[in-house]
């Protein structure tokens, strides 16, 4: 809109001259025409072959449309305001979707991937990340100090999405395997760096921490129901629009039950039983916490009370890593609880007692589950696990020469196929996704996805230990590292990557607290108290 004067034009010019060129130019004007010819023939090419192939090969078409986008995105001018709230939102929104909305219920539209709630939450999680990278010099500047807290973590996170990228000429459906591969970028890399710049404000992590164990508590009270009627209590109330006519859908819906025992397996809003008990695994430290660091004592006794609850869901789910999960966690925090009582209060004799006891506690803990029948069963299982126990070890068996003669990988989503081993139904199945990974990605893979956690767990427990005092941030960390401790025992037995946002956003979450706790007490790490200093926007 112009006003008399002109100004908005010439406004207008000053903006878009970075953008033109001379036009007057005979080389420039040969350019536009041969650029105008490529579009029409591309446009021709791409168009008859949509014609031919698009119900087919609807995803690859999309391909060019994604290219373009990415290319207007980094084409956009800097900004002071990027959107970050909305970044912010779709990140808390996908979180609260995953966990609570079942990912079975979607819409299904013919040629292409499913339409749930998690996909609707990422796409404008991944949008508002890319156009504020590349319009906002303060958003990189910042995000940058806070990734640089933990180091090695954001660089084996881009090396492993590389392999993924690498392993796909390997794959026998490498269209499959792209696809795969696109869909972690989003849903696990983007979500890490997403979430390392969204908690860095204050209360948000406090928020995340408060409403795992509420998201827990809900799901342990659908779980009860689901008990009793023997099936996912809404199986029999879903819209017709959220209906997918596809036998692993209505498999799920009718649930699943203990071998030889019959005895039904609570799932929740998860897919499977065994994907429950993952996150009653994951969310176990976080009702910990406000046990043993919470200054409020109702909420203190509240929790406590809660925990005969969270460990009556575990058994439900019938997972035993959802068991051992609770009681890793339980051990874990006696630790920690016992080494800084003894590191911050060096006359404290029940510190001491903890710290240097801790390993004869362990293995008096360990010898109960050997030889208590209950607590065993619940642990090790008895006879009605041996058939899943000999699958794992069957399939370790068969996998493991595959791997030496493949140590580069198969591509995404082939360990299945590759290993080959069936069910008694006849379904292809792997149990581990230590194998899993292997198979997929090769050694360097497994090195470089398992390598990012375990160094997450050392910056987390290095930031703890080296701070003379236990700050907020810190306080969060600790249940996040164990956490994250949790997540790496459960994949052993565990091959399902349905919660793997949840647990990149726990990642991502752990990064921002380290930097919050550097930028906290800059004697405990002050290289990262300068970079924070030196990075901040002015």
């Amino acid at each position: 809109m112009s006003t008399p004067d002109g100004s908005a034009l010439r406004d207008d010019a000053k903006i878009f001259t970075e953008y033109e060129g001379d036009h007057s130019a005979r080389r420039h004007r040969l350019q536009r025409i041969l650029a105008m010819a490529l579009l029409v023939v591309f446009c021709f090419f791409f168009g008859s072959a949509f014609t031919l192939f698009g119900p087919y090969l609807i995803m690859m078409f999309l391909v060019p449309l994604v290219v373009l986008g990415l290319v207007v995105i980094w084409a956009l001018p800097d900004t002071q305001a990027p959107p970050l709230r909305v970044m912010a939102i779709s990140t808390f929104t996908l979180y609260l979707t995953l966990v609570l909305w079942p990912n079975y219920l979607a819409i299904d539209l013919p040629g292409l991937p499913w339409i749930t709630m998690v996909r609707l939450s990422e796409a404008p999680l991944l949008l508002s990340l890319l156009i504020s990278l590349s319009q906002s010099q303060a958003f990189r500047s910042q995000l940058y100090a806070v990734l640089q807290a933990t180091p090695l973590v954001w660089k084996l996170l881009l090396g492993f999405a590389c392999v993924q990228f690498l392993t796909i000429p390997f794959s026998h459906q490498p269209v499959g395997s792209l696809q795969v591969v696109v869909d972690d970028q989003i849903t696990c890399t983007a979500v890490y760096f997403a979430a390392a710049y969204v908690f860095l404000k204050p209360g948000r992590v406090e928020f995340f921490v408060t409403s795992i164990v509420v998201v827990l508590m809900v799901l342990g009270l659908i779980a009860i129901p689901e008990f009793r009627h023997g099936h996912v209590i809404w199986a029999e109330h879903i819209p017709s629009f959220l209906k997918i006519n596809d036998p692993i859908v209505q498999a799920i819906l009718q649930g699943g039950m203990r071998a030889y025992t019959g005895v039904y397996r609570v799932q929740a809003t998860f897919s499977t039983s065994l994907g429950f008990g993952e996150f009653v695994a994951l969310a176990a430290p976080f009702v910990l916490y406000f046990v043993i660091l919470d200054e409020r004592w109702p909420v203190r006794v509240a929790a406590a009370l809660s925990i005969p609850f969270v460990v009556y869901v575990a058994l439900l789910t019938g997972s035993r890593s959802a068991i051992l999960g609770c009681l890793v966690a339980s051990m874990l925090w006696l630790l920690s609880w016992g080494v800084l009582r003894w590191k911050r209060d060096k006359h404290s004799l029940l510190g001491a007692v903890v710290t240097f006891g801790f390993p004869m506690i362990g293995a008096l803990v360990l010898a109960a589950t050997m030889f208590i029948g209950r607590l065993h069963r619940a642990v090790w299982g008895g006879g009605e696990t041996t058939f899943s126990t000999q699958a794992r070890q069957d399939q370790w068996r068969t996998g493991f020469p595959l791997i030496v003669h493949n140590p580069i990988g198969h591509g995404a989503a082939q360990s299945g196929v590759t290993l080959g081993y069936r069910m008694a139904s006849g379904e292809l199945s792997i149990d581990s996704y230590f194998l899993s990974i292997l198979l997929d990605y090769g050694v360097l893979g497994f090195i470089l996805f398992f390598g990012m956690f375990a160094l997450g767990i050392y910056y987390g427990a290095n930031s703890i230990w080296r701070s003379p005092k236990l700050t907020e941030p810190q306080k969060m960390i600790l249940p996040l590292t164990i956490s994250l401790a949790n997540f790496v025992m459960v994949k052993t037995v565990f091959a399902q990557a349905d919660i793997h946002p949840l647990v990149f956003m726990m990642l991502g979450i752990l990064s921002a607290c380290v930097y919050r706790s550097a930028t906290m007490e800059p004697s405990a790490n002050p290289g990262i108290a300068t970079l924070a200093t030196s990075r901040t926007p002015k």
